[in-house]
């Protein structure tokens, strides 16, 4: 065979798998705009697993509650045991300084909002092996030898969710660029699914909380906390026990 049939056959590849990849991704952002009584976002995990080719697929979003942080939201593809590790993340979340996973998992720094970052990037030699997530999550669950590619979905300074992977070996180009692509669907679902939740009255109860001068705080029950002022956060990061 010629060079420039190999060169054809080379070229025709190209072409076929970018369009099974823009098919793939259409179908996946299609399915992120859908709103019934399933989740899209379970929908469209197995096909986001397998379009990536990456080990695993996590969505995970901490809340606060007076306790600590606790978990809010756990979509996950890959696990052998996605219950375990849920449960895993959550006493990771009680336990952990505010700054658990190297950024702040409520409201992350400027720097981390919306792009793709390898977590390992912001580590120092020898700091993850020293942290709790490590001994508690990551070295049970055979995960601390995974590289972590994830962006951090925020809605203006506050965090909607961890979307990324946690996967052995070298990230690809493409792997790197397809996250970074799907992140932007991601984002506007967990976006849209905050605002239909109450997002506007919750806005303007954060501004009428931060007129109060005392710590202040709003709860759904004896424990999970809605929203807080300040002063108040300040009495968690310094009192929390109290």
């Amino acid at each position: 065979m010629s060079a420039q049939a190999l060169r054809a056959i080379g070229a025709n590849y190209v072409h076929m798998d970018r369009v099974r990849t823009a098919a793939a991704l259409a179908d996946i952002e299609a399915e992120l705009t859908r709103f019934g009584s399933a989740c899209a976002i379970d929908a469209v995990l197995p096909e986001i697993h397998r379009f990536l080719d990456v080990e695993t697929v996590l969505v995970l979003t901490p809340a606060e509650s007076l306790g600590g942080l606790d978990v809010a939201r756990f979509h996950a593809r890959g696990f052998a045991d996605p219950t375990g590790l849920r449960d895993a993340f959550a006493d990771v979340l009680r336990r952990q300084p505010l700054r658990y996973a190297w950024y702040d998992p409520i409201r992350p720094e400027p720097e981390q909002r919306n792009r793709l970052v390898e977590a390992h990037e912001l580590m120092k030699p020898g700091e993850l092996e020293q942290s709790y997530i490590y001994e508690r999550l990551l070295r049970p669950f055979g995960l601390h030898v995974h590289r972590q590619p994830r962006v951090l979905l925020c809605d203006g300074a506050s965090l909607l969710a961890w979307f990324g992977s946690f996967h052995t070996g070298a990230v690809s180009i493409r792997q790197r660029r397809l996250l970074a692509r799907l992140a932007r669907p991601m984002h506007r679902r967990l976006a849209i699914e905050r605002r239909l939740a109450g997002t506007h009255a919750q806005s303007a109860l954060a501004a009428a909380l931060e007129q109060i001068g005392a710590p202040a705080f709003v709860l759904s029950g004896p424990q999970r906390m809605i929203e807080a002022n300040a002063a108040a956060r300040a009495l968690l990061q310094t009192r929390r026990a109290d």
